[in-house]
This record gives structure tokens, sequence and C-alpha cells, in this order.
């Protein structure tokens, strides 16, 4: 006699009841995994976030935001982004030099001292200001522009820290308002 119960006898194969059983098994382990995967993503993209030092300011309508990462090893670029963004109601002007002398890079180590410039630092921003041209660039209302510039071709880096800021000059063609700089605070990184 059978015994009371489920009253089934499992032959090997999966009956049609167990079929969806193994199929929402199979669908939560599955899912669970993908969300590790993404738990894992996310994890990273803020370790990400984490090593990069960002500043910005805003001054007459315009924001300047510059990044640069905060632990290079020796070798590796060092680069570094500046995005000014207009917010104002009218358009500003600003020098186009090489992609370089315009932001007027400053960078000094953990003693206060400028980095010995590279070759190509010598000829990009070591030649002083009169000897130099430029063209006027307009950065409309709503508009941004961006420059990344590989510190490392420009610095002959060393192990160490650093401090890095930009000044740009800006121009508004606005009777009244006169030419204006956007500094921004130093951001640190360290060469290790």
């Amino acid at each position: 006699r059978a015994q009371a119960g489920h009253g089934r006898k499992n032959s090997g194969k999966p009956n049609q009841s167990m079929k969806p059983k193994l199929i929402l098994c199979l669908a939560l382990v599955l899912r669970a995994g993908l969300f590790g995967l993404v738990l894992a993503s996310s994890s990273c993209q803020s370790l990400q976030n984490r090593e990069i030092n960002k500043t910005s300011l805003e001054k007459n309508g315009v924001t300047a935001e510059v990044s640069v990462p905060d632990a290079v090893s020796p070798g590796q670029p060092v680069e570094i982004t500046v995005r000014i963004t207009n917010t104002r109601s009218q358009t500003v002007y600003y020098a186009y030099v090489n992609g370089i002398r315009e932001l007027r890079i400053h960078l000094v180590d953990s003693r206060n001292a400028m980095p010995e410039l590279t070759p190509e630092g010598k000829k990009s921003i070591g030649v002083p200001e009169i000897y130099y041209s430029y063209r006027v660039e307009a950065l409309k209302p709503g508009e941004h522009y961006e420059w990344r510039v590989d510190l490392a071709t420009l610095f002959n880096f060393r192990p160490g820290t650093y401090q890095v800021s930009v000044n740009l000059k800006l121009n508004t063609a606005v009777p009244g308002i006169p030419p204006f700089e956007i500094s921004t605070d130093p951001l640190g990184f360290a060469i290790q």
C-alpha cells in the first residue's frame, strides 16, 4: 500500500509541477548573482570617485571646475581636467593660447617649490606671457569648454605630494563689467 502523502513516484524525470519551481529557484540564484555584480560595480565606482579630487568656483556667472587624481604612480599620466560653464545671460570670452597656457597652472610640491619643467613644459608654459599670441574664444550662455592636460608632460615629477590650481582670465564685453579672473583652490595629489 502507498503511504499517505504525495502519492507520486519519482521516475527520475522532472514532472510538470517541478519545472516552475526549478525555474524560479534558478532565477533567484541568477538574480542574487547579478545583484552581487551590481553591488561590486557600484562599490568600484564609488572607489573611483574617491580617487578624484575636485573643486569648483563660481564668479560673475561663470563656474570653473577642476579635477585631478589624488594619487598616481611615477611615470603615469597626471591628468587635470578644467571645465568652465557660462551660466550668465551674456556671452563671455576667454583667450585660447595653446590649450595649456591660458589655464595659468600653478603647481608646487610639499616645499612650496615648482617642479622642474620638462622640455614640453618649457615650450608650453615656461615662456613669459608677453611672448605668446592668442585667439579670443566665445562661450555663449549655457555653453561649457573643457581642457584635459597631462601635467606629467609639463613637469618632472618625483615621488611626493603636490598642489595644483588654475587661474583663468575672462571678459564679458559688457560695458561697465571689467575683465575678471577665476582662481581655483589648490587641489592636492601624490606621486607614489
